[in-house]
């Protein structure tokens, strides 16, 4: 990799990148989690469990969102671990490994507890 690749991971925002592709999909399944159980006392009260629905398909999109952003930075990095490559493309590529793992396990997460919203009714206790 030239020496010009490897100032593309130290410049044009591709740290934020990294980290947003790493940060984003817990963040989207802790928020999730965080706004259905009050929406679960305000579905039971005036009915209408289409807004935990939505809830989980807007989670559900920033966790993938986070996957997208780790898979453009896995393309760019190249798809090869690396052999003795610079620190800047070997941090890229081990954040984009990690965020496409964390987009896989955290939209898993968000899709099995908006499940639930189809299986239970929201006034079970």
């Amino acid at each position: 990799m030239s020496e010009g690749a490897r100032d593309e991971f130290r410049e044009n925002g591709e740290m934020a990148r990294e980290w947003a592709g790493v940060l984003l999909p817990p963040v989207a399944w802790s928020l999730q989690l965080q706004a259905q159980y009050p929406l679960v006392t305000y579905v039971c009260d005036h009915g209408g469990a289409a807004v935990l629905h939505l809830v989980t398909l807007a989670a559900l999109a920033a966790a993938l969102a986070g996957g997208f952003l780790a898979l453009g930075v896995w393309r760019r990095a190249g798809s090869t671990w690396p052999g003795h490559e610079g620190v800047p493309v070997v941090r890229a590529r081990f954040m984009a490994a990690l965020g496409l793992l964390a987009a896989a396990l955290f939209g898993l997460l968000i899709l099995t507890q908006g499940a639930a919203a189809f299986v239970f009714h929201p006034c079970d206790r």
